[in-house]
């Protein structure tokens, strides 16, 4: 049984989501890529990632902007609910566009996300979290039959469902010495990501082009040292 890896994107993700997909893949996911239809990724996109081992998608769910209101949140669990069902798979895993992930383990158990209690940021960062078939199915509800808002930020309108809910789940806390998450600075060596499980390189001011470039010096140190261990 393979694993999602359920990436959100735009036309604007054009650049990071190839080196996100190529991360998923390293880590034995099956990359799931929901395109937005209004704002579609371009052809050629789309043949590079079904020649490399993912899937396409267009979705029609309202996102407003990057990844806002209760529908939005709506539309992401049920995509992933139709990512678990295509995979035959019990959880699924949601990436950004702008994140690697580097080794999958610790969000396989159950539903879960990672936050920072260093910034008093308890609910779980978008950058990546998971939820089991049966979590997602509840949530799905829950939010369906909710408050409608076009404001909310995705990842706190689903783990807001979750804990409402009580579903079991686990939160992974930030740690500069190592663990399951970390954003990354636009100045690093990639032999210092090795520590964490998610790298996410979107913390602004920066570019497209330059969190594409991060994410490529990592994927390739990351290729190297497999390399070599083989």
């Amino acid at each position: 049984m393979k694993t999602p890896a359920c990436i959100f994107c735009y036309s604007g993700d054009a650049l990071p989501v190839r080196e996100c997909i190529t991360g998923a893949i390293a880590a034995g996911l099956v990359p799931y890529v929901f395109d937005d239809s209004h704002a579609p990724l371009p052809r050629h996109m789309v043949a590079w990632i079904q020649d490399n081992g993912g899937h396409h998608i267009l979705t029609t769910f309202e996102r407003n902007g990057n990844l806002n209101g209760t529908k939005c949140a709506v539309g992401i669990v049920r995509s992933m609910i139709h990512a678990m069902i295509l995979c035959r798979s019990t959880i699924a895993i949601k990436i950004d566009s702008d994140t690697l992930i580097i080794d999958a383990s610790p969000f396989l158990e159950m539903s879960t996300g990672v936050c920072s209690l260093e910034i008093d940021r308890r609910d779980a960062f978008g950058c990546c979290y998971s939820l089991t078939m049966a979590d997602a199915v509840e949530v799905y509800i829950h939010l369906s039959d909710g408050e409608v808002s076009d404001d909310v930020p995705e990842d706190l309108a689903i783990w807001g469902a979750v804990c409402e809910l009580g579903l079991h789940h686990k939160m992974h806390n930030f740690n500069p010495a190592g663990g399951a998450f970390s954003a990354v600075p636009s100045s690093f060596h990639p032999a210092e990501c090795q520590k964490f499980s998610v790298c996410t390189f979107g913390n602004s001011p920066r570019t497209p082009e330059g969190v594409t470039i991060s994410m490529q010096k990592l994927n390739k140190f990351l290729q190297l040292q497999t390399k070599n261990i083989m």
